[in-house]
């Protein structure tokens, strides 16, 4: 592709190929598909693959095999192959799935090594989600030696250029003083931009900070909305903290958003 990446976040909520293609044609790169979604896609982007020949509709069919709601054995096997036969053909979304595959351990032995080389390739024309991969490789110190300081500088540049796994990364480090100083407002600031694109953690972040008054003014509204929303995302920890505020105090009982959630905890 000849046109400049955009790294927002796109929904995807319909079973809608035309639009979601159109996105993928304007440079979008980043998708968050509806699972109940994703069986039809699949099946959609593979015969328009087999039509039309096009890497575009290879890759994403090769991403929803990883995505999808109900994940068969071969399904990661498929996904492996498909990377690899893209990146062979230098389809540059390609480098950072087939990285993670080796990082992941996904559909082939585990080898950082190879992880490594992929995201570099991927980093070397200045992919962005490849880059917060390899920022991933500093960070913990796979098939590198750890360096935090260059984890928190890459995962910085993903964030400014607006990915918001990124983002949410960056805003972690300042709320947890990890790689750099604490720093809420900075916490606050990166979260809330990758809130905005309906990041998970970003959301169970801002509903901490606000439900505790941790460099914001305590606001129970706002925080519980921020936990629904992570909740809504299938994001596991917001069910457990909103559970453990259930015991630890009446707090819960005072919003409405509580309802909506207490019958999913009963059930747990």
């Amino acid at each position: 592709m000849a046109h400049k990446w955009i790294y927002k976040t796109i929904h995807i909520d319909e079973y809608d190929i035309d639009t979601y293609v159109s996105y993928i044609k304007q440079g979008y790169c980043v998708f968050a598909v509806n699972k109940n979604k994703t069986d039809f896609l699949c099946s959609e982007f593979l015969n328009q693959y087999e039509q039309n020949k096009d890497d575009d509709y290879l890759f994403e069919y090769g991403y929803l095999l990883k995505v999808k709601e109900f994940q068969e054995e071969e399904d990661a096997l498929k996904h492996f192959s498909i990377m690899n036969e893209l990146a062979d053909r230098k389809y540059l979304k390609a480098y950072q799935f087939l990285g993670r595959c080796y990082y992941d351990g996904y559909g082939v032995e585990q080898d950082f090594d190879k992880a490594l080389y992929y995201f570099e390739l991927g980093a070397k024309e200045d992919f962005i989600p490849a880059i917060n991969c390899l920022a991933v490789h500093y960070y913990y110190g796979k098939g590198v030696e750890k360096d935090l300081d260059k984890a928190f500088s890459l995962f910085k540049k993903c964030a400014d250029a607006g990915y918001a796994t990124a983002q949410t990364n960056v805003a972690l480090s300042y709320y947890t003083a990890d790689c750099v100083p604490q720093d809420y407002e900075k916490a606050l600031y990166y979260a809330s931009l990758a809130a905005t694109q309906d990041d998970a953690r970003a959301h169970y972040i801002l509903g901490q900070m606000y439900l505790e008054g941790i460099g914001v003014e305590e606001d129970h509204d706002e925080g519980f909305y921020h936990m629904y929303k992570a909740y809504l995302l299938d994001y596991k920890r917001a069910l457990q903290y909103i559970g453990y505020l259930q015991y630890e105090s009446q707090l819960l009982y005072q919003n409405k958003l509580w309802y909506k959630i207490d019958d999913e905890l009963l059930k747990d």
